[in-house]
């Protein structure tokens, strides 16, 4: 019977093979087939002081000769646990290098941190990974997305980015809040900032929903009310010409993106420690610590930053930080004595 090429059965058929006919082989030297094992003769066992001699392991066709039946039985159980098992697991690299050219340099995001070239994430929400790879090739950079269906693997589609030539950050997210998750890439090029842009990816498209420059940038949950989470916002640090970061906490409405309504959790749980440990590292940083007393006004521990504030001014009097020192300590007192 012929049996299905690229079977199960064809696969158990030849990895079997092998263990029958050596079965055979071992009978034939015996001078008969047998199909069933000899039957077991219990020896009769004699009182004696001496210890029993300890029996060598026997191995190879001996072995094979004493019970061959069960050596069948163990080739069987072998080839049942491979083709039960679990399946291997994919190399990716292979896959995504099928895709690109052969000169092309994969790219590995500098954040989030512990980032790979390669990165599996169910973008449509199926429960399937698909696969998401930044390469470098012709002074270019290009972003492939790959899609698994009846085991094999087809593009989705791939983002051009001609005018870069790096990659700072690559993370999903459901930015639009339609539950599914849009891709960011944050790339880099020499002489500029850098760049946030967020697609939307459907079948064979990536539609572009923005773009934005940044010195440093992550997603943040902030809570809803009740507790609940929303959904992710961008928050955006640029450096200004000081040295110090003005920072933006964005959702995106539908069209574009806008400053988020309740800032406060982001700049008490991300911001404020950032800059106590700033504080920490350098106490002589007039930078660290004005950007900590701005921190805590913008998470309304109005109190704490004025404390901070008296502070910074003290440690300085270079004329410009010492005027911005000033306008924050008025902000900050016009908000304590606010009802």
């Amino acid at each position: 019977m012929n049996l299905p090429k690229g079977s199960g059965l064809e696969q158990l058929s030849r990895i079997l093979s092998p263990v029958i006919e050596k079965y055979a082989k071992a009978a034939k030297k015996r001078g008969k087939f047998m199909l069933m094992p000899p039957k077991l003769v219990l020896p009769v066992k004699k009182y004696t002081n001496k210890k029993p001699a300890t029996k060598k392991r026997t191995t190879g066709l001996t072995a094979f000769s004493t019970n061959p039946l069960q050596s069948l039985l163990k080739g069987v159980t072998s080839v049942i646990s491979q083709v039960t098992g679990k399946p291997e697991a994919e190399d990716y690299k292979t896959v995504v290098k099928s895709f690109i050219p052969g000169d092309a340099r994969l790219l590995k995001p500098q954040y989030p941190k512990r980032s790979q070239a390669i990165q599996p994430a169910d973008l449509d929400r199926d429960a399937r990974d698909e696969l998401i790879a930044t390469y470098e090739y012709n002074n270019a950079v290009r972003t492939l997305i790959l899609k698994k269906q009846a085991e094999h693997w087809s593009k989705v589609t791939e983002i051009d980015h001609p005018e870069h030539n790096g990659i700072n950050f690559r993370n999903i997210a459901d930015i639009a809040g339609d539950g599914k998750m849009q891709l960011l890439i944050g790339l880099t090029a020499k002489g500029r900032k850098n760049t946030i842009y967020g697609y939307s990816i459907g079948e064979n498209t990536a539609k572009k929903l923005f773009g934005r420059d940044y010195h440093w940038v992550e997603t943040a949950n902030l809570p809803k009310t009740g507790g609940k989470s929303s959904k992710p916002h961008l928050a955006v640090w640029n450096r200004d010409e000081n040295g110090m970061y003005d920072i933006e906490v964005l959702h995106w409405n539908g069209l574009q993106l806008e400053p988020a309504a309740n800032t406060i959790p982001y700049y008490t749980n991300r911001v404020v420690p950032y800059y106590l440990r700033k504080v920490k590292q350098n106490r002589n940083s007039i930078n660290a610590w004005y950007s900590l007393a701005n921190s805590l006004k913008k998470a309304e521990a109005y109190r704490d930053a004025l404390i901070i504030a008296n502070a910074g001014t003290r440690l300085d009097n270079e004329p410009v930080l010492q005027d911005r020192f000033f306008v924050l300590k008025n902000e900050i007192n016009d908000l304590l004595q606010a009802p």
